[in-house]
C-alpha cells in the first residue's frame, strides 16, 4: 500500500489539478458511491408491494 501511495500520489496530484479536482471532491464522491454500494439492489418496500399487485392481477386475468 504504501509503494502505491508513493508511486501514485505525484499522478494523483496531477490529475486533480488538470481536471480541477479538490481533495473534498473525492471525499463527497467517495461518501456518495459507498450510499450508491449500500442501497445497490434494496428496492423500496412500496414499489416491491406494487409489482406483487400487479403481478397478482395479472393472474387472475389469466386464471379467468
Amino acid at each position: 500500500a504504501l509503494r502505491i501511495i508513493t508511486s501514485d500520489g505525484p499522478e494523483l496530484e496531477s490529475a486533480k489539478t488538470q481536471l480541477n479536482i479538490q481533495d473534498e471532491d473525492l471525499k463527497k464522491w467517495r461518501k456518495e458511491e459507498r450510499h450508491y454500494f449500500l442501497t445497490l439492489g434494496k428496492e423500496p418496500e412500496e414499489h416491491t408491494l406494487k409489482i406483487a399487485y400487479v403481478e397478482r392481477l395479472q393472474e387472475l386475468c389469466a386464471a379467468e
